[in-house]
C-alpha cells in the first residue's frame, strides 16, 4: 500500500504542479493563434519531418502532466529510500517540468 508523501517532499511537488497548469494554460491560450503547420521538430535533418500539425503544441504539457504523475507515484511508494534522495528526485520533477516550459515558450517565440 502506498503511503502519504512527505512534507519535505510536497513542496517542490506543487511548485512543479503550478508549472504544469502554467504550462496547459500557455498551450490552450496560444493554440488559437499559431499557424496550422508548426516547426516543432526544426532541429531535425530532413526538413519534410520538422512541420507538423498545431495540436502538437499540447505534447508539452501532456508530456509535464505525465512526468508529475510517474514522479509522484514513484515518490509514493518508495518512501522508504533516503530523504535526500526524495528531494533530488522531486526538484528534478521541478526542473524536467520547467525544462519542457521553456521549450514550449521558444517554440511559441519561434512560430509568432
Amino acid at each position: 500500500m502506498a503511503r502519504p508523501i512527505p512534507k519535505y517532499v510536497r513542496y517542490p511537488l506543487k511548485i512543479a504542479f503550478i508549472l504544469c497548469i502554467l504550462l496547459t494554460i500557455t498551450a490552450g491560450v496560444s493554440f488559437p493563434f499559431l499557424q496550422p503547420i508548426i516547426p516543432i521538430f526544426y532541429s531535425l535533418s530532413q526538413p519534410e519531418k520538422q512541420l507538423v500539425g498545431k495540436a502538437w503544441i499540447f505534447f508539452f504539457p501532456v508530456f509535464a502532466w505525465i512526468t508529475l504523475l510517474i514522479h509522484t507515484l514513484i515518490l509514493q511508494f518508495f518512501t522508504q529510500i533516503e530523504s535526500n534522495v526524495q528531494k533530488i528526485f522531486a526538484w528534478t520533477t521541478i526542473g524536467t517540468v520547467t525544462i519542457d516550459a521553456i521549450l514550449l515558450i521558444r517554440i511559441i517565440m519561434v512560430i509568432t
